[in-house]
């Protein structure tokens, strides 16, 4: 069993993830470092193996957005 416990600021990574955005965009788009986002994707990546999983778990709703 997966563990899906994002945090708020995680999963709205997770949504701008979800639209197609890269690390650079969210970054721009939040107002935060281009390393802050692969931070919180790290722990994101540690419950999904990769962006197109991570998205159809969304579209599932299985991540609560």
């Amino acid at each position: 069993m997966i563990s899906l416990n994002f945090t708020p600021r995680e999963l709205e990574i997770v949504n701008l993830v979800r639209r197609g955005m890269t690390n650079l965009q969210i970054a721009g788009q939040l107002g935060i470092a281009k390393n802050t986002v692969k931070k919180h994707l790290t722990h994101v990546f540690e419950a999904v193996d990769n962006r197109s999983e991570l998205a159809e778990l969304a579209d599932s709703g299985l991540v609560k957005l």
